[in-house]
């Protein structure tokens, strides 16, 4: 019996999760901030006012969080202020967050209901808990949301990360974050390898990857590490048999394969192993992802092994959560009704998405 999934890629541009307090009206929240700053004291106090201390976590209870060290504790079960003071415990106060908070974020759950991915590789995205509240978020609809989603923290210190989600169970997880060229992580995030069980028992194995951006750093030093990652990419499918094995290699890396960066992408574009299912079924005009500096650019890809590409019914790309849509296409295509601005566009990327039938 034919099996029907769609697989995905999606820069979400930096989905981080945000302290409460912090990302909503300003004026209703600057009295609690007051009282946290005030709390903030109370606790660093060598003695404490056990009332006042009592008094303000009550105050702010909904926006903050008792971190308590090595099982020192700061309220008993009644509620009262257990502590003297600082010298007996050794804990603080952090504001309680949320993930889903602003237009921006809703926007991108508008994108990923739109393409509706049944396998999704996620570019971008703070951690897992972050990704897990995506997965169920009631934007995605009853039938949209995502019972799997996985992130491994990689090697970018600001919490940028590469992570899936999926429809089907995410049986097996293999890292390659401490991959080194000599004394240097070679991915500036990772490189996760996914396998997923499709329906009927067949493994798709989803090699999800953020290559190194065009930024920081010269044009030749980026190129050079692209380079590198792309080839240790390559390097690691060596592990499968691509005449066989359904596997895909997606995401964001970082140039356009007809730009001056194209190169630092050959071992990956170039593998004879690999079908490039943006370019085989999309016309050249249509294949870009990506818009700057008046350009349509592709930085985004799916690439599939040939056994998987030949089940490629169709390939889209979900542009509408992009504030330059209507600058890009002179206004023959719209962004959402929701994306106004820059500030609360879903993302500076489009999404990509392939329907497969097997």
């Amino acid at each position: 019996m034919p099996v029907s999934f769609s697989i995905g890629t999606y820069n979400f541009e930096n989905f981080f999760s945000r302290a409460i307090l912090m990302n909503r009206d300003r004026d209703k929240m600057a009295p609690y901030l007051e009282k946290v700053a005030a709390l903030q004291e109370e606790i660093s106090k060598a003695k404490y006012d056990r009332a006042r201390v009592r008094a303000l976590y009550q105050a702010v209870k909904p926006y903050v969080a008792v971190m308590e060290n090595k099982g020192s504790r700061l309220f008993k079960k009644d509620g009262s202020v257990l502590p003297a003071g600082r010298a007996d415990w050794g804990g603080f106060i952090e504001l309680k967050r949320e993930v889903i908070g602003d237009g921006a974020q809703e926007n991108t759950l508008r994108v990923i209901k739109a393409i509706s991915a049944d396998v999704l590789c996620v570019v971008e995205v703070e951690n897992r808990p972050v990704l897990a509240e995506i997965a169920k978020s009631s934007l995605l609809g009853t039938g949209g949301k995502y019972p799997f989603a996985m992130v491994i923290d990689g090697n970018d210190t600001r919490g940028i990360d590469v992570g899936l989600l999926s429809r089907f169970p995410i049986e097996e997880i293999r890292s390659h974050v401490d991959d080194r060229d000599g004394k240097y992580p070679i991915f500036s995030r990772d490189c996760p390898e996914y396998r997923v069980v499709l329906p009927g028992g067949r493994s798709l194995f989803v090699l999800c990857n953020h290559l190194k951006s065009q930024g920081y750093g010269t044009p030749a030093q980026n190129n050079a590490r692209r380079l590198k990652q792309s080839k240790r990419v390559a390097e690691i499918l060596d592990r499968y048999d691509l005449t066989k094995d359904l596997v895909v290699v997606a995401g964001d890396l970082n140039a356009d394969p007809d730009g001056p960066n194209g190169a630092s992408l050959a071992p990956l574009i170039n593998h004879p192993g690999l079908v490039d299912v943006v370019k085989a079924h999309l016309p050249q005009a249509e294949q870009w992802a990506y818009f700057y500096r008046n350009k349509k650019q592709r930085l985004d890809y799916i690439f599939c092994s040939k056994p998987l590409a030949a089940g490629v019914q169709s390939v889209a790309i979900e542009r509408r959560g992009m504030w330059s849509l209507g600058k890009a296409t002179g206004g023959a295509q719209k962004p959402f009704p929701t994306v106004t601005g820059e500030a609360n566009q879903a993302s500076d990327h489009g999404a990509i998405v392939a329907r497969v039938v097997l």
